[in-house]
């Protein structure tokens, strides 16, 4: 059952680029927001992409909007997001 989560970048620690054998990821790397963080572990949420380019741009979209102090909802399936929905809910 898909679950749902809502991040902005106090939640989004790192943004990376992945290389799979048969896909390319853009994995968020998601932590508790602080005072709790420092025992707390870093959760991979990732997007699943075909090509290279589009990861590059997704990337750097992702972190252009987190950075404008904007948060977005995220739809899950385990770690992978199966859907993005832009701006706050």
């Amino acid at each position: 059952m898909p679950t749902t989560r809502v991040l902005s970048r106090k939640d989004v620690s790192h943004i990376v680029l992945e290389t799979r054998t048969d896909h390319f990821r853009v994995t968020l790397l998601v932590a508790e927001r602080f005072p709790y963080n420092y025992k707390a572990a870093s959760f991979p949420f990732f997007f699943r992409l075909e090509d290279e380019k589009k990861a590059l741009e997704l990337a750097n979209t992702l972190d252009n909007y987190l950075d404008s102090g904007k948060a977005f909802t995220i739809t899950l399936n385990g770690s992978e997001i199966l859907s993005l929905l832009w701006g706050e809910p």
